[in-house]
C-alpha cells in the first residue's frame, strides 16, 4: 500500500502549506498548522533543500537573506543556527501596507520539525517537492526511521532530480517532471499516448491566473491519463477562485494543490 491508496478523492492538498496573502506566509508552522487543523488538509506539499550541516530545510527558494546585509545567501552554505536567524514572515502582508507577522517567532521549519508535529496524525499525507538533489537521500533516511513511506508522495519539477527519485523511490508515487509532462501532452496530441511508457503516478499541470486553465483542463485528456490509471493534479494561482476549482472538480481532478486551503475546503466541503 502506498500514500495514494490511502487518499480519498478529490484530495486536498495545501501548496507549500498555504501561501496566499489573505491565508499566512508560506513553508512555516503557522501555514502548515493552519491548513491541518482549520483547513482540514490531507496533504502538506513542502519544499526541501539541504543545509550546510545537513538540515532538511523547507524553503520555496534557494536562497534566504540574513540580518540586514541586503544579500541573499544560498541555503547549502548555510548551518542550521544562520537559517533559523531569518523571519519567515518577514515579507509577508494581507494589504501591501502592513507586516503583522514580523518579529513574531516565525522562523523557517526543517523537516523533523514538521514530522515531529504531525507525524501521530495519521491520515496526513506529505508531498516532498525535492528543490536539491542532496536533500534526497537524508529525506530517505528520514522516511525509514519514522516508517513513514506509505505517507509520502515525491515530486521534483526539475528532470534530474525528479530521474533519481524515479530511480530510488520504491513504492513511493512520484509526480512527473516538467519534461515529462511535455513529452506525455505531445504523445497525447500525436495520438501515441498509449505507445508511451509512463513510470510516474501522478501527471501535473500548472494553472496560472488568467483564463487559460479552460485549455489546459482538458477533459478528454484528463480521461485518457484516467484510463492509464494516472492521477491527475493541479496547482497554480487560478485556484485561488472558487469557479476555477469546481471547474477543475468537473473534470475529475484528483489532486489540488491549493495556495488558498481555505477556499477550496469551501468548496469541498460543499
Amino acid at each position: 500500500m502506498n500514500a495514494l491508496e490511502l487518499l480519498s478523492f478529490p484530495a486536498h492538498a495545501s501548496h507549500r502549506g498555504g501561501r496566499h496573502h489573505l491565508f499566512g506566509p508560506e513553508n512555516t508552522m503557522y501555514s502548515y498548522r493552519k491548513s491541518v487543523h482549520d483547513c482540514g488538509t490531507q496533504i502538506l506539499e513542502i519544499d526541501l533543500y539541504l543545509s550546510k550541516d545537513g538540515h532538511i530545510i523547507l524553503h520555496h527558494d534557494p536562497t534566504v537573506r540574513i540580518g540586514n546585509s541586503g544579500n541573499d545567501t544560498n541555503i547549502k552554505n548555510l548551518v542550521l543556527e544562520k537559517i533559523k536567524t531569518v523571519d519567515a514572515a518577514y515579507n509577508f502582508t494581507p494589504d501591501g501596507i502592513t507586516f503583522p507577522m514580523r518579529g513574531k517567532g516565525h522562523t523557517i521549519p526543517t523537516l523533523r520539525d514538521v514530522l515531529d508535529e504531525f507525524d501521530s496524525k495519521n491520515d496526513l499525507l506529505f508531498f516532498f517537492d525535492f528543490k536539491d538533489i542532496d536533500a534526497i537521500e537524508p529525506a530517505m533516511l528520514e522516511i525509514e526511521s519514522r516508517n513513514l513511506s506509505k505517507r509520502v508522495i515525491f515530486g521534483a519539477v526539475l528532470e534530474e532530480i525528479n530521474s533519481k527519485l524515479l530511480s530510488i523511490k520504491n513504492s513511493i508515487p512520484l509526480a512527473a517532471d516538467y519534461a515529462t509532462m511535455r513529452n506525455i501532452v505531445a504523445n497525447y496530441q500525436a495520438g501515441t499516448l498509449n505507445k508511451l511508457q509512463i513510470r510516474h503516478e501522478i501527471l501535473g499541470f500548472y494553472l496560472p491566473d488568467d483564463e487559460s486553465y479552460k485549455t489546459i483542463i482538458n477533459y478528454d485528456l484528463f480521461d485518457a491519463f484516467h484510463s492509464l490509471h494516472k492521477k491527475i493534479a493541479l496547482f497554480g494561482p487560478a485556484l485561488d477562485r472558487t469557479d476555477v476549482v469546481n471547474y477543475a472538480l468537473g473534470a475529475k481532478t484528483d489532486i489540488i494543490f491549493s495556495d488558498r486551503p481555505d477556499v477550496l475546503r469551501s468548496v469541498l466541503d460543499k
